[in-house]
C-alpha cells in the first residue's frame, strides 16, 4: 500500500502496477486506520473498476486493512539496486539517451557527482547505490543500469498514470518476471516530456511512492543530481522538509527543494532525516528533559566531519508531541552545496515516533554564534 506525500491513497498490485484510488467513501479516514505505507495489506470491493489511467474506481466504498506485511528496518544499510527505464511512446520519447542517463545517475568515471557518489559519501559507505544487474530480455536489454522500453500504442497525451502501468507490465513480460523489483531494488521511469498533463504546461518534475520501489521523473529532470537523491529517498520512506510552513523550504537538505544542476550540488540531508537514517548513530546523543542526560556542553561538528567528530547529532525529547533534532549543518566537502543555513546550527522538529517511521519535518531554527532558541 504505497502512498505519495500529499496523502492520496494507491494501491499496488502483485505485479507491481499502482492504481491510484478514487471515489472512496467520504467517511474513510486515510490517516487513521492504521495503515502503514509500503507495509499493510489492503482489500477492495470486487466492484472496483480498475482504468488504464493508474485509477482505480473505489464506487463510494471504502479499502479494507487485513494485514501488516514485512518491514524494512535495513532499508538504509546495504548495497541497492537501481534500474533506470527510457520510453519509446508512439508518437515520442525519452530525449535523454542511455549513455547520458546512465552517466548521470551512476558516474561511470564520467560525472563526478551523482547519486551513487553523494549517497555513498552521506552514508560514509553505509549505503550504496549500485546498477541494476545486466540483462537480455530479447526486446530489451538492461545494461549499464539503463533500459528503453517501447510502448508503440500509447501517445503521450495519455499521460504519466497510463505510461507508469504500461512500462511496468511490458517490463514483467520482457524481462519474464512477475514484478519489476525481480530486476532491481528501485526503479526510475524517465518519462517523455509531455506526459505529466496533456495540455502541454508539464508542470511536474517527479514524484515517487513513500517506502516502495518506484520513483516518475519527467524527461529533463532525470538528469537532476538532487532530485534523483530527493525521490529515492521517499522510496527510503523519508518524508519532505518544510519550513515556515511551506513544503520544499527547507533547502539545508535533499527532502526540501531539488535543482535542475547534473553534477551537483553535494549536500546531504537534514538533522531529522540524518537521524532517521542511522548512519551517524555512534555519535548522536539523545537528550531526555525528563531523563538522567538532560544538557550537552560540547562541540557539534557537521556530517563532512563524521570520522573525527565526537558529536554530530542530538535529538531533544522534551515532553511535548514533538521531537527536535539539532545539528551543525557544515558547508564543506560532501555538504559543500548546502542551499540554506551553511556553517549555522539548525534545529529541526517532527512528529514524534520511532527512528524509522515516516514523518514530514520542519525546520524552526538557524542559529549563529552567541543565538538562541527555546524548545
Amino acid at each position: 500500500m504505497p502512498r505519495p506525500y500529499n496523502h492520496m491513497l494507491n494501491v499496488e498490485l502483485t505485479d507491481g502496477t499502482i492504481y491510484e484510488l478514487v471515489n472512496v467513501t467520504n467517511d474513510f479516514d486515510y490517516d487513521n486506520e492504521g495503515l502503514v505505507s509500503g507495509v499493510s495489506l489492503i482489500a477492495l470491493p470486487a466492484n472496483t473498476e480498475f482504468s488504464a489511467d493508474g485509477t482505480a474506481d473505489m464506487k463510494g466504498n471504502a479499502p479494507v486493512l487485513i494485514g501488516q506485511g514485512a518491514s524494512q528496518l535495513s532499508r538504509f544499510e546495504g548495497n541497492k539496486s537501481v534500474l533506470a527505464v527510457r520510453v519509446v511512446a508512439s508518437d515520442g520519447a525519452t530525449a535523454i539517451d542511455e549513455t547520458t542517463l546512465s552517466n548521470s545517475m551512476y558516474g561511470n568515471g564520467v560525472d563526478t557527482v551523482n547519486m551513487v557518489s553523494q549517497y555513498k559519501a552521506c552514508s560514509y559507505g553505509k549505503f550504496n547505490v549500485v546498477k541494476a544487474p545486466n540483462r537480455n530480455g530479447g526486446n530489451a536489454t538492461i545494461s549499464n543500469g539503463v533500459v528503453t522500453i517501447s510502448l508503440p500504442s500509447i501517445s503521450i497525451a495519455q499521460g504519466h498514470g497510463t505510461f507508469r502501468n504500461a512500462l511496468t507490465r511490458e517490463l514483467n513480460q520482457v524481462f519474464g518476471v512477475d514484478h519489476p523489483d525481480k530486476l532491481a531494488d528501485y526503479g526510475i521511469y524517465c518519462l517523455p516530456v509531455g506526459t505529466y498533463s496533456p495540455d502541454g504546461t508539464d508542470n511536474g518534475i517527479a514524484y515517487a511512492y513513500i517506502n516502495n520501489w518506484l520513483s516518475i521523473f519527467n524527461d529533463d529532470w532525470c538528469e537532476s543530481v538532487s532530485l534523483q537523491m530527493h525521490e529515492l529517498g521517499h522510496n527510503l520512506n523519508l518524508g519532505h522538509s518544510f519550513e515556515n510552513g511551506v513544503v520544499y523550504e527547507d533547502q539545508s537538505g535533499i527532502m526540501g527543494a531539488s535543482y535542475p544542476n547534473k553534477n551537483g550540488p553535494r549536500f546531504c540531508f537534514n538533522a531529522a532525516k540524518s537521524w532517521q537514517t542511522g548512519w551517524y548513530r555512534d555519535k548522536s546523543i539523545t537528550i531526555n528533559s525528563s531523563g538522567a542526560n538532560t544538557c550537552f556542553d560540547g562541540i557539534l561538528h557537521g556530517v563532512a566531519d563524521y570520522p573525527i567528530a565526537t558529536t554530530v547529532l542530538l535529538k531533544i525529547v522534551n515532553g511535548s508531541g514533538n521531537e527536535y533534532y539539532v545539528n551543525f549543518n557544515a558547508r564543506k566537502g560532501l555538504n559543500l552545496g548546502t542551499q540554506e543555513a551553511g556553517n549555522q546550527v539548525t534545529v529541526v522538529t517532527r512528529p514524534r515516533g520511532v527512528r524509522d517511521s515516516y514523518a514530514e519535518s520542519e525546520l524552526v531554527a538557524k542559529l549563529g554564534s552567541g543565538e538562541t532558541y527555546n524548545f
